[in-house]
């Protein structure tokens, strides 16, 4: 599968940094805080690599081995990177760890077979209870609005899932936080440069009149976007 974008789980990331650069985390020192930074702070590839390069000189890992095959592979596990692939917010293997440990806790050694398959059918009916539930929850609940009066929230409370509505609504509280520095408005494209209240940087906001589509730099939405379709009748 080509096309077919891998990312590294960040959890393990961040044990593995511990393990290697335990050292570099003693005292007052704030290296593990800002190697969590490089993985989801930074939206901006230029910027990351140049916090990257400062870090370097800052605690002078110049020839730190693990740090240099971390950043070899920075494409799979750096959110600037990895805000290109559909992840659906994913970072980790939290998924899978959380299924295994609800194996672990009904399984032990001498278990027959027998038993095994009796305990395995339990823990994926309950996965998929949840799971039905979720989707009972998505059809059936009404969406608590912020501002009930919104047509903007009530166009994505019709489209989104409940927790990505959620998401939007909080980002949504953004607006009036909200500075419009430039703005290139013609027939073709609608772009804009934004600040957002004390918050470093500028974010660029672009509206395709002919395709009705909004897309920004940060890419928040297109890796986690859900879109719920109704069942035909």
């Amino acid at each position: 599968m080509p096309d077919t974008c891998h990312g590294l789980c960040t959890w393990h990331l961040i044990q593995n940094g511990i393990k290697h650069l335990g050292n570099l985390m003693k005292g007052d020192s704030h290296f593990l805080s800002d190697l969590k930074k490089y993985m989801y702070t930074y939206e901006e590839e230029d910027k990351f690599e140049a916090a990257w390069l400062t870090m370097i000189q800052k605690y002078d890992v110049h020839e730190n081995t693990w740090l240099k095959s971390m950043y070899a592979v920075r494409k799979k596990w750096a959110t600037c990177f990895m805000k290109q692939a559909f992840t659906l917010g994913m970072q980790s293997t939290q998924l899978s760890e959380s299924l295994n440990s609800d194996f672990k806790t009904c399984m032990k050694p001498d278990v027959r077979i027998v038993q095994f398959f009796k305990l395995f059918e339990r823990v994926v009916d309950e996965k998929r209870y949840n799971e039905l539930k979720c989707e009972f929850d998505a059809w059936h609940k009404l969406p608590r609005l912020n501002f009930q009066h919104s047509s903007i929230l009530k166009q994505v409370a019709n489209i989104y899932t409940l927790p990505i509505l959620d998401l939007f609504q909080r980002e949504f509280n953004f607006l009036f936080t909200v500075t419009i520095r430039h703005r290139n408005e013609t027939q073709t494209i609608f772009e804009y440069a934004l600040s957002v209240g004390n918050q470093e940087g500028e974010w660029r906001v672009m509206f395709d009149p002919v395709e009705k589509n909004v897309s920004c730099s940060c890419r928040k939405f297109e890796p986690k976007e859900t879109k719920c379709t109704p069942p035909s009748a």
